[in-house]
Formats: C-alpha cells, sequence, structure tokens
C-alpha cells in the first residue's frame, strides 16, 4: 500500500524502494508485480519495467490496463511490433479474429502469439497460456490504442481497422471516430 500511494503521488523512487521490499517475499502478490513495472517505467528504467511488466503479463494475462501500459511504453520506445503484439494477444489471445482481417494480419507487424512475453520475462508465454482463459475482444480502448500504435508507425490501413472494430463496440467513441 505505501508502494502504491506513493507511486500516486509521483514519488517513484519511494514507490520502488516500498516495492523492492514486497519483492522479497516467497510469493510476490500481483499488485506488487503490477506497480512495479508501472514505477520502473515512471522511473525510465526500461530494460527493468519490460521485464517487470513481462512478470505481472504472466501472471494475469486478462489485465488489460497493463496490456495497454505496457503497449503504451513499448510503443514510446519505438518497438511498435512488440506494441501491437502484446495488445494482439490480450484482444484476441487465440488469433480468431485478427487472423481473419488481412490489414492487420499483413502490416507485418504481429508477432506469434505471446512471443513478446517471453522477450519480455523469459517464460512468460507458458505461465500465461496457462492462465488464459477468453478473448477480450469487447475492449474498445486497446482496439483504440493498438491503432494508435499502427498509426504511429503509418500502417494507416491497419489503424482504420482497428478504429473500426472499437467503434463496433462502442459506435460513440469520440476518439476513434476522430481518428
Amino acid at each position: 500500500l505505501l508502494g502504491e500511494a506513493s507511486l500516486i503521488m509521483d514519488r517513484n523512487a519511494l514507490a520502488l524502494e516500498y516495492l523492492s521490499i514486497a519483492h522479497k517475499a516467497e510469493k510476490i502478490p500481483l499488485g506488487a508485480l503490477k506497480l512495479m513495472a508501472l514505477a520502473l517505467a515512471k522511473e525510465e528504467k526500461w530494460e527493468n519495467a519490460l521485464r517487470a511488466f513481462g512478470e505481472a503479463l504472466a501472471e494475469d494475462p486478462p489485465d488489460g490496463d497493463m496490456r495497454r501500459a505496457c503497449a503504451e511504453m513499448l510503443s514510446n520506445l519505438e518497438y511498435g511490433s512488440e506494441a501491437v503484439s502484446v495488445l494482439a494477444d490480450y484482444l484476441d489471445p487465440f488469433r480468431d479474429y485478427i487472423d481473419k482481417q488481412p490489414l492487420i494480419k499483413n502490416s507485418g507487424w504481429i508477432m506469434p502469439t505471446h512471443a513478446v512475453l517471453d522477450r519480455l520475462s523469459p517464460g512468460a508465454a507458458d505461465r500465461a497460456r496457462n492462465k488464459e482463459t477468453t478473448a477480450r475482444a469487447e475492449d474498445y480502448r486497446a482496439w483504440y490504442a493498438m491503432g494508435n500504435i499502427f498509426l504511429d508507425g503509418e500502417k494507416y490501413e491497419a489503424a482504420v481497422a482497428c478504429y473500426k472494430r472499437a467503434l463496433r463496440v462502442h459506435p460513440d467513441y469520440y476518439d476513434a471516430l476522430h481518428n
């Protein structure tokens, strides 16, 4: 709780101190894994943040907020393909929808399922696969975020396909309409 409060107050270094204590436990609480990833990203400790995101996502694959935060960081670091793939694994873990969307699939940015998780943290994909249950294709914010990453990478057709998918779920979503 002290780590979370410190993070909320933008005292990121202090948050890392508190969260480091939680990470010494035999079983690290899931909340501490997630907060550590966010705190490391805010401190711009990119390599450690990516590893922490991988660990957190391996433990809770369907966490859309963590997926979007991880994808945003990857995109900011100009890892567009990895960012898109993190969201694709979240939105469609078995790739039933994305594999049928040529504008997205043929962008060349979609990596094999869970490939990014293993790159972030070795063994994370296997741990995530064991916890994967259903697709979260209705998360219009994640479709919008994926569209933005494609847009930043000048993959316009794929971006439009993602925005259209967001609008299918939430027809009044202004940001997707605007883009």
